[in-house]
């Protein structure tokens, strides 16, 4: 299916991306709505864009700080032992404490930043393999 975000450029903007940026606001709020659909931008839309933004950036900025955690659930038999374990991504913020993945997973999710994400897991996890066993 097709989702389609469109903006107009009938205010002044202060910086070209702002446009786009808008577009694609709009595109994510015409997925959100089932797909197949266009939807025009609405100010109504930029409510928590600004936090939306601000938490991108951070993500950055968690990745190259390397202020990602990992935990590890142990899963269990019916039998009570331990039959693997899932690894758990904690973001461990230096002045705000622990993030909740509920938080910045959606927003990772959204602008691709879910990739490195999920790069950084794979790696971590491999390493930590070895102190697993």
């Amino acid at each position: 299916s097709a989702a389609i975000g469109v903006s107009a450029n009938d205010i002044e903007f202060k910086h070209p991306m702002e446009l786009t940026q808008r577009a694609d606001v709009a595109m994510y709020e015409a997925k959100k709505r089932g797909g197949n659909s266009v939807y025009w931008y609405s100010a109504n839309l930029d409510e928590g864009l600004g936090y939306k933004v601000a938490l991108r950036t951070k993500i950055q900025e968690a990745l190259a700080q390397e202020q990602f955690e990992l935990f590890y659930q142990p899963i269990m038999t019916d039998k009570g032992k331990v039959a693997g374990a899932e690894a758990l991504i904690r973001w461990q913020h230096p002045t705000k404490g622990y993030v909740s993945p509920a938080d910045f997973i959606p927003v990772a999710e959204r602008t691709g930043q879910i990739i490195p994400i999920s790069e950084w897991v794979l790696k971590q996890a491999c390493r930590d393999l070895q102190q697993l066993k």
